[in-house]
């Protein structure tokens, strides 16, 4: 019998999700007017822009058209780089564009850059790369003085109730361990105030990734605590900010155990993960007795 394992599938047959999905984002257009007024006040005609994550290609492509001298898109995906490139040919802007096929710890710049673009926002920054990618540039691809975009994020959190999330993992009695989905934020109801859990200046020197962080709740109305809630918000220049209502979905993370919780309680909960490692999060709640 053949291996069907993963190692000996036909590459040919790979599913095109990631590029698609790239191209999808087209469709964010506060996102990218966001981007673009940011880049429009940033690009002059000798700039070189790396644009990290560059997916379908357009953030670069708006480098370019800004007047850039040069612009580099580095994408691990070879369909969405490829698409940028046809892209890029059609609209007449090849000539001042490059393609680097990779991770972004693989690029290594022949001169540093004047502006480093990255779009890879994710809803609590636990799944995509966007703080390693940017604090990797500050470190290996941004010229000293240079202007990354963006430049600050907060993450926050607020607990809640969420059966619509929670009974995803419970089917004719078959039960599945809880895990963080993406959610619409109408399905899930806050039983607290939302606070802050870290912000990161990603063009300083502090190099710590590590988020670690205790926060105190009070529950405002009763009902019973499935998880928390996650989101962010960045800073990209000139006090243009993107939030959640540029196309982001929110992060739910389930507790182990859902928790009947009471109008003034108290609720401590502990967050601790690595921006982009999805997989090192862990997080706990506990509720004061009334």
């Amino acid at each position: 019998m053949p291996d069907s394992g993963p190692d000996s599938r036909d590459e040919t047959r790979a599913t095109p999700f990631q590029f698609l999905h790239a191209v999808s984002l087209l469709g964010h257009k506060s996102r990218i007017e966001k981007y673009k007024r940011a880049i429009e006040n940033s690009v002059h005609e000798d700039s070189l822009v790396v644009d990290i994550g560059s997916g379908s290609g357009i953030l670069g492509m708006l480098a370019a058209k800004a007047g850039a001298e040069r612009v580099i898109c580095v994408e691990i995906n070879e369909d969405a780089l490829a698409y940028s490139r046809r892209v890029a040919h059609k609209n007449g802007l090849a000539s001042r564009m490059e393609f680097f096929s990779g991770d972004f710890r693989d690029f290594v710049p022949d001169s540093r850059a004047d502006i480093v673009i990255c779009e890879m926002l994710s809803s609590f920054m636990l799944v995509e790369q966007q703080i390693p990618a940017m604090l990797h540039a500050r470190k290996h691809i941004l010229k000293p003085g240079g202007i990354l975009l963006p430049n600050h994020l907060c993450i926050y959190m607020v607990p809640v109730q969420c059966d619509a999330v929670w009974s995803r993992f419970n089917h004719d009695g078959i039960e599945f361990q809880p895990v963080p989905q993406t959610v619409d934020r109408r399905v899930a109801r806050d039983l607290a105030d939302l606070a802050q859990v870290r912000e990161f200046t990603l063009g300083s020197n502090d190099e710590s990734q590590i988020v670690d962080e205790s926060l105190d709740y009070t529950v405002c109305s009763d009902g019973i605590l499935h998880g928390f809630v996650g989101m962010f918000e960045a800073d990209l220049i000139d006090g243009t900010k993107l939030s959640m209502e540029d196309g982001w979905r929110e992060l739910f993370m389930p507790v182990e155990s859902p928790l009947r919780v009471k109008k003034g309680q108290s609720v401590r909960a502990h967050v601790r993960f690595i921006p982009g490692a999805y997989d090192t999060l862990r997080l706990d709640a506990q509720v004061s007795a009334q």
